[in-house]
């Protein structure tokens, strides 16, 4: 970890050169007063000087990185995963080919964009049907049946992985986790101070962690599991937020008879939004533009 040791006449100013030193900006370093300044006996004698600790802030994700790096480095599925989103809901690597989603026909008007503190969009995966002749349908399906992981393997590797994360960020945690048909819910809870750090801004960090575990997994089953990951229930007091806001934003359409862009959200947040909001009477919604720019428009719904 990049620091440096600073003094000056002022608190300031030895924060000023150990910034310069580290040539990074403020938001970027965590400071530490050492000793602040004093001006001595009637300002003269014994007078000293502040003297800081300025240390450059780690990002979690180069953390994560150097905690996976090795495991994921020469793994074909980890090359053709990582051109996805960071959050984007991971399909099957072996199943059949997906259809990708249509774009929207007809343009929205620009309209002021509402930044939000926030999703799970079902995005409808067709597949073409694989039609077996009827003297292979028995050696098709001896040769394309997948055995899965046991649960005692998948959760030996999940609390290895997490527990080399929590390690790296210094976090004391419990974990708990539960299994349910092809899905595997993950759960971390520690000291609300410390948790921070583990969930990340808007929960990025906590998204990348479960993807991080779904790419394990999956790398290592014939059987596509989906992991979800929470720490300390922020992703139901998430879901609550979003949902409140996704109302307010649509009385707002109502009143005012303009569509309203939400904020890029990641792909279980705008499933929110369109779930919270697919009864509410007036109004219609759909996502546009690319990941992870995608978004949220809520317009007026129209009468044909």
């Amino acid at each position: 970890m990049t620091y440096s040791i600073q003094s000056g006449k002022s608190i300031e100013e030895a924060i000023q050169k150990a910034l310069n030193e580290l040539r990074i900006h403020r938001d970027q370093a965590e400071i530490e007063i050492i000793e602040e300044p004093s001006k001595g006996f009637l300002g003269l004698i014994g007078g000293k000087e502040a003297i800081v600790k300025v240390t450059e802030k780690l990002e979690t994700k180069d953390i994560l990185n150097s905690i996976f790096e090795d495991d994921f480095s020469t793994s074909t599925f980890a090359r053709e995963e990582e051109k996805k989103t960071l959050v984007e809901e991971i399909q099957p690597v072996e199943e059949k080919p997906v259809v990708e989603e249509k774009s929207i026909e007809e343009e929205i008007p620009v309209v002021e964009e509402t930044s939000v503190e926030a999703e799970l969009e079902n995005n409808d995966i067709s597949q073409e049907e694989v039609i077996v002749p009827a003297d292979a349908r028995e050696e098709a399906f001896v040769e394309t049946e997948k055995e899965d992981l046991p649960v005692e393997e998948k959760n030996r590797i999940i609390e290895e992985y997490i527990a080399e994360i929590m390690e790296a960020l210094s976090v004391d945690y419990t974990l708990s986790i539960e299994h349910k048909d092809r899905m595997v819910f993950v759960s971390i809870d520690g000291k609300k101070e410390e948790t921070g750090i583990i969930i990340g801004k808007r929960g990025a960090t906590l998204d990348a962690i479960q993807y991080i575990l779904s790419l394990i997994l999956n790398n290592k089953s014939d059987v596509f599991t989906r992991v979800i990951v929470d720490c300390s229930n922020y992703r139901e007091k998430r879901e609550a937020t979003l949902e409140n806001l996704a109302k307010k934003m649509a009385k707002k359409v109502l009143h005012s008879n303009r569509p309203v862009r939400l904020e890029p959200m990641n792909a279980q947040e705008r499933r929110i939004i369109h779930a919270s909001l697919g009864s509410f009477e007036g109004v219609s919604t759909h996502s546009e533009g690319k990941e992870p720019y995608r978004r949220v428009v809520i317009q007026k719904e129209r009468k044909y």
